[in-house]
Order: structure tokens, then sequence, then C-alpha cells
């Protein structure tokens, strides 16, 4: 599952979150995908809590992913924006270090579209 929809389901309704759960399939694509509803809804509290998610090769082997949630003026969310990059180029210590650039982004862009708290 990767980051940016993680960042953004993580961030819905309960039922957005029942419906989208519903819809997908959720398919093992490498070793690290999460494929139980329950260890997903834990991870998306995780990802709510932190205010970002990281793909750790859950989507692409050898591939590390970091992205927020953007949100609009109700405060809905309605995108995220991200890095990706190789596990070599995009370390725990460098996720650690861009997680704030990050977020930060998606807080300006959430401010552009007229968010103004709690949110992003």
């Amino acid at each position: 599952m990767h980051r940016h929809w993680q960042a953004v389901a993580a961030n819905v309704s309960e039922t957005e979150l029942e419906r989208l759960l519903a819809s997908t399939e959720l398919r093992r694509l490498t070793e690290n995908t999460i494929t139980d509803s329950g260890v997903l809804r834990s991870h998306f509290q995780e990802v709510r809590d932190q205010g970002y998610a990281v793909d750790d090769e859950e989507y692409h082997l050898g591939i590390r992913c970091l992205a927020a949630p953007v949100f609009d003026h109700s405060g809905a969310v309605v995108g995220s924006i991200g890095i990706s990059a190789s596990i070599s180029g995009l370390t725990p210590d460098k996720v650690e270090q861009y997680k704030s650039i990050v977020m930060g982004t998606a807080r300006e862009l959430s401010r552009s579209m007229g968010c103004v708290q709690g949110a992003g």
C-alpha cells in the first residue's frame, strides 16, 4: 500500500475508511505489504498521530517513500505530497530529516487551500 494512499486513507472519516477497505483488495505485493485490515487500521492510527506515512518497501522492494496529507478549507483530506527513493538513498535517518520538510510543505499546501486549523 503506497504512502500516498496511506496518508490519504488514514485521514478520511470512519465511514469513508470502511467503504475504502470494503472495496480494496489487500494484496501482498512484497513481504512488507500490510494485508490484514486490523493491522492496517492500527497503522492508519499511527499515520494520523504522527502526521505522515512511510512505505517501507510495502509496494516495491528497494523503495522507501514518505508522504503527508493535504487538507482543504473544510479540513477534508484531498491528497498528499511525498518523496520516494531507494532504501539506500532514503535511510531511516533521512526519513527523520525529510519528514519535517514534507509535512511543512503539506501544511503550506493545506493553508493555500484554505485549511486554517487542526488538520495538516
